[in-house]
């Protein structure tokens, strides 16, 4: 009989939680922002939803074990700003610590691209889909700011290691402004003025860091369903902005862009949006310095 009881006893037994912080993040650039900030601190482990190479968010659907991966994190980290809107229902059914890195900074309006690019500067507040523009880790200044605002909330989930993710943070962040120095100093230089056209609302945050003067966004993510009208178009809008530089999207097929630069003399570059790439918290880094590179050849003809 004792055996038996003992035996019962052992079965209903609850699991042990693990050790350690179990962090999950959204998708790749708050992954690698993450990597870089829990760096070398013991019983950590990050995980992210989406896939090193999944891009584009606002059509990503939740399987089971996201939802798994949710619930049983300490903490999710989430870009914000409308980008994650697959993971809105789950947060309110749910008892799930979240934090928005672009709480950490002010952010563009998409309907005011083309006119003042207004900001909305109040923090902590989460925006519909589509009144803001959520790219804010392509301005490195924001980025900074992000992954400062992330050391902040980790050390508070986790007080014992919260000097090694500032000292993480702060390792960073250094690492972050020789590249935005070095790209301050390429656009400052005389003769570098360009007039650009855009083919991703990403770009908008790397052009307005670095007043760069954007004369037309095209919003062209894939060549599936443009008609020969629509391309005609779109030569048509380029022609008439005088435009020098199309920037086109690494992540997505230039073709489209290639197509106007034919008809229009207007050179296509390609621009790392860093929401792809290798399981490497340098990603970011290496992504912005070939940005640099390219940039250094382009404004250099």
């Amino acid at each position: 009989m004792l055996m038996i009881v003992s035996g019962c006893g052992q079965n209903n037994k609850q699991p042990e939680k693990k050790e350690g912080l179990h962090i999950t993040t959204t998708f790749y650039p708050i992954y690698i922002a993450t990597l870089n900030v829990v760096d070398g601190v013991d019983g950590v482990e990050v995980e992210q939803i989406a896939s090193n190479h999944t891009g584009c968010m606002h059509d990503y659907q939740l399987k089971p074990k996201d939802v798994v991966a949710m619930k049983e994190a300490d903490l999710l980290v989430a870009n914000g700003a409308g980008m994650e809107q697959f993971i809105e229902d789950t947060l309110k059914e749910n008892d799930i610590d979240c934090i928005y890195l672009t709480d950490a900074h002010g952010l563009i309006k998409n309907e005011e691209h083309e006119e003042e690019h207004e900001h909305e500067e109040e923090e902590g507040h989460q925006h519909e889909e589509g009144e803001y523009n959520p790219h804010g880790f392509m301005n490195l200044s924001y980025y900074q700011k992000e992954v400062e605002y992330l050391a902040q909330e980790l050390g508070k989930k986790d007080p014992e290691n919260k000097e090694k993710y500032e000292e993480n943070a702060k390792n960073y962040i250094e690492k972050v402004e020789e590249i935005k120095k070095e790209m301050e100093e390429t656009f400052s230089q005389e003769n570098t003025s360009k007039k650009i056209i855009i083919l991703h609302d990403a770009f908008f945050y790397f052009a307005e860091e670095f007043n760069l003067e954007v004369v037309d966004s095209l919003e062209v993510e894939s060549d599936s369903g443009l008609s020969a009208k629509q391309i005609q178009e779109l030569i048509n809008r380029t022609k008439a902005s005088k435009a020098q530089m199309i920037l086109a999207e690494k992540q997505y097929s230039s073709q489209v862009a290639d197509t106007i630069s034919k008809a229009t003399d207007c050179e296509v570059y390609i621009l790392d949006s860093c929401v792809t790439g290798e399981d490497d918290k340098d990603s970011y880094l290496n992504a912005m310095k070939s940005n640099l590179e390219m940039f250094k050849k382009a404004l250099a003809k």
